[in-house]
This record gives C-alpha cells, structure tokens and sequence, in this order.
C-alpha cells in the first residue's frame, strides 16, 4: 500500500507539474489555424498518438486490477471465503440443493418482477384514466355543464381498455409467470462460484495450456502490438530537435497525456477491486449462508 501511495504522489506531482508548464506556455502560444497541416499523415499520427494513450489506460488498468486481486487483503479475504464455502457445498454434498435453492430463488424473483410490472402498468392506466377523466370533467364545469361519471371519450376508452387487458393479466399471473419472457437478475451457480470452481479444477489440472496462454497474450495485447507494429512499419525522417517554445509545449502535453493515462488506469482499477469487486463478492458470501440456514430452518 505504502508503494502505491508513493506512485500515486509522484504521479500527481508529475501531473501538476506539466500542468503547471502548461499553463505557463499557454500565455506564450497564440493559436492559428493552418489547412496545410491537416494532411493524412497529420491525421494518422493524431490516431497514433491518442490510440496509444487508450491503450495505455486499459493495460495499466488490467495490469493494476490483477496486482490488486492478489495484495488487496479485503478482496483476497473475501474471495477466501468464498472458496471455503464452494469446498464446504462439495464436501457436505449439498451442490444440487443448493442448485434447486437457487432455481426456487430465481422463480420467486421473476415472480415479484412480474408481479410488479403488472401492477406498474394498471397504475399508470388508473393515472391517465383519472386525469383525463378530470380534464374532461373541468372544461364541462367551465361550460356551465353538469360532469359525467365516467364520460367516455375516444382516448378514455382506449384506456380502459388497456387497463381492463392488464387486470385480466394480474389475475392469471400466478400460472403465466412460469412461462413469460420477464427481464430480471438470473443467479446461476456459475455466477456465484465461477472463479472458485476454476481454482478447484486448476488444482488437480497439470497441462501446461500453451495454445490458451498464447491465445490470451495475443488477445490482451493485439491492440498494442497491432499499434506499435503498424507505427514501426512507417518511414519516418528524423528533424533535429530545436528547443523552442512550441517543442517543449507539444512535449508537456504528451508527457501530459501519457501521465493522465497511466493514472486513470490505474487509480481506477484501484477503486474497482476495492468497490465494486469486493461488494460482489459479500454479496455471493451472503447468497450462500442464506442456503447454508434455509438448511438449518429445515
């Protein structure tokens, strides 16, 4: 932690630094615009150039998110955890109720989603039934015309209609929502154990995997090499390096940039393995010990 403390100072120094440079050569730099320069190659290498730094943010992000997996005491707890848990379930052999937990778990939230969808779109009928019921009903009044109960206009009848055809569907809900396409969070055991049930297999497995761990390097650093393979493959003319206010202005904001990437990266990855990651993972400890006492309960 003290080391990551340590980058994240020298980075914000760094950063404050070229914006510091930055803000200085700005007051020297009158901006002109020149049709000339927006050639292809003028083009291509503003592609480059900010490519590189996209890259660099997510690279930097991977590589902080895994480093994190292993040191974050938090998220290695947890995930611990976890895994006694998944070895419990097996050596208890209690998988398959557990399976059906979960399968019982996901029919009574599609029921409550639907349920409540149902019931969202007879409220919103009851809404604009009554509000158009009103409206009619106040421009009668200011006619000097006696109001109707329940006047029937074009728009009123549509309305009723739609709601009587979502009632109709509230009252046979119990026996469609088995069958009904509903949106809702599905938990699979997969979703739960999937990074324990790999560490289980992983433990017994004794292949080398070379065809997979080529596939993965050559996926995760496609972009990389494909940037840095087509930029090599260019021909380039060297100009000698004049130090002037422009030169040290276009390197300030590159510095700046490739700073600004390497910090989003990482400071990010940081936050997520901390957050968001570790909160997944009490959330699945909790899913499992609901299980382990509905067990007890019985």
């Amino acid at each position: 932690m003290k080391t990551k403390r340590r980058i994240k100072l020298w980075l914000m120094c760094i950063l404050t630094l070229l914006v510091s440079v930055f803000s200085v050569l700005s007051d020297l730099i009158k901006f002109e615009g020149n049709v000339e320069v927006f050639t292809p190659w003028f083009w291509l290498n503003l592609i480059l150039t900010n490519v590189s730094a996209v890259v660099i943010i997510f690279l930097s992000n991977s590589t902080e998110k895994d480093i994190q997996m292993l040191k974050n005491e938090k998220f290695t707890l947890l995930s611990t955890r976890l895994f006694d848990l998944f070895k419990e379930l097996n050596t208890r052999n209690i998988r398959t109720a557990f399976k059906g937990y979960i399968d019982k778990d996901n029919a009574r939230e599609k029921r409550e989603v639907y349920f409540a969808h149902l019931n969202r779109k007879i409220s919103r009928c009851e809404q604009m039934i009554d509000k158009l019921e009103s409206r009619y009903n106040m421009w009668r009044l200011f006619f000097k015309k006696p109001i109707v109960e329940k006047p029937r206009t074009l728009r009123l009848i549509i309305w009723r209609n739609r709601l009587q055809f979502w009632q109709t569907r509230l009252e046979t809900a119990e026996k469609d929502v088995k069958y009904v396409n509903v949106r809702y969070l599905h938990v699979t055991e997969h979703s739960i154990f999937g990074a324990s049930d790999e560490k289980s297999r992983a433990a017994r497995d004794m292949s080398y995997h070379t065809t997979e761990h080529n596939i993965e390097i050559l996926v995760k650093k496609l972009l990389l090499i494909f940037v840095f393979g087509f930029a090599a493959s260019l021909g380039f003319v060297f100009n000698p390096v004049v130090w002037s206010v422009e030169f040290i202005y276009k390197m300030a904001l590159r510095l700046f940039q490739i700073g600004m990437a390497l910090y989003t990266g990482i400071s990010d990855a940081d936050k997520f393995v901390e957050g968001d990651m570790c909160d997944a993972l009490s959330r699945r400890i909790v899913y499992v010990q609901g299980f382990k006492e509905s067990l007890i309960a019985k």
